[in-house]
């Protein structure tokens, strides 16, 4: 079984950089980390501009390597 390298972002009015930021980390996972696998973890904190549904259409290209979490309303960077 491999191990798993998992990324956390909270997201807070970032559509525009989600998907930047998803292929950034990939990039870099399979250039540096191959052997094992990728989880990264998105964490809506309350945005209101559309990035939740921009984090949905990560999570169906991709699912295996993206999970979406969604906060009830905004509770800060640091609890996200």
């Amino acid at each position: 079984m491999k191990k798993i390298i998992s990324v956390v972002v909270p997201v807070f009015r970032n559509r525009d950089t989600l998907c930047k930021t998803f292929e950034g980390v990939f990039a870099v996972y399979q250039e540096k980390f191959p052997a094992l696998c990728l989880e990264v973890v998105f964490v809506d904190d309350g945005s209101d501009d559309g990035s939740w549904e921009e984090l949905c259409r990560l999570n169906a290209q991709y699912p295996q390597e993206v999970s979406i979490v969604k906060l009830s309303r905004n509770f800060g960077q640091v609890s996200a």
